[in-house]
């Protein structure tokens, strides 16, 4: 592994600091997985399942709109929930029925 010198960033960073920087509606599959929390593997997955709504392309790019993530992703949640929230915090349980595996 490379070490930086002190105050320098590497160029991942920089890039994640650019794309944060630069609000954007229509965002390409890494950011819209970025956006949505989940690996480019389980948002896909999650768009053949028609769970997310379905891309566009333009001149080869293919896109998703924030303005159609936006929606599904409230009725992903809503679902989950089934109409209440299956993760309660509790101060004395921490995080009841919380699994972040698979």
């Amino acid at each position: 592994m490379s070490r930086l010198a002190p105050g320098t960033v590497s160029a991942a960073a920089a890039l994640l600091v650019r794309r944060q920087a630069a609000p954007r509606r229509f965002l390409r599959l890494r950011d819209a997985a970025l956006y949505v929390g989940v690996s480019e593997s389980k948002f896909l997955q999650l768009v053949a399942s028609t769970r997310l709504p379905q891309p566009f392309r333009v001149d080869g790019c293919v896109l998703w709109d924030l303005w159609e993530l936006d929606p599904a992703l409230d009725d992903l949640k809503d679902q989950a929930r089934g109409g209440g929230s299956s993760v309660a915090m509790n101060k004395d349980k921490g995080w009841e029925g919380f699994d972040d595996a698979p």
